[in-house]
């Protein structure tokens, strides 16, 4: 699916988010207060959703320096290069 996909430009969880997004009217929060839609075609973080993510950006920087000790820049893009093509091997099964 992410192939098919990757000739729009999206990805499947993209894909999702979109559908979501088309499926919500205008006016309600689309994930649990984090997003509202402001007007049709729009979606904005509420106050409540800047305020979340910018938290979970910082846990997910930790997470990201604590993940990452220790490894060279070219180690993680080897790390990251296997795991893509694991991923590969796997999609067809």
């Amino acid at each position: 699916m992410n192939a098919m996909l990757a000739e729009f430009g999206l990805t499947r969880t993209a894909w999702q988010v979109l559908n979501v997004v088309r499926a919500t009217p205008a006016g309600t929060h689309v994930t649990d207060g984090w997003t509202t839609r402001p007007a049709p075609g729009r979606l904005a973080l509420t106050a409540d959703g800047e305020r979340r993510l910018a938290s979970v950006g910082e846990r997910v920087d930790a997470f990201r320096e604590l993940s990452t000790a220790g490894i060279t820049a070219e180690g993680y893009r080897t790390a990251v290069s296997v795991l893509e093509r694991m991923t590969r091997n796997l999609e067809g099964h």
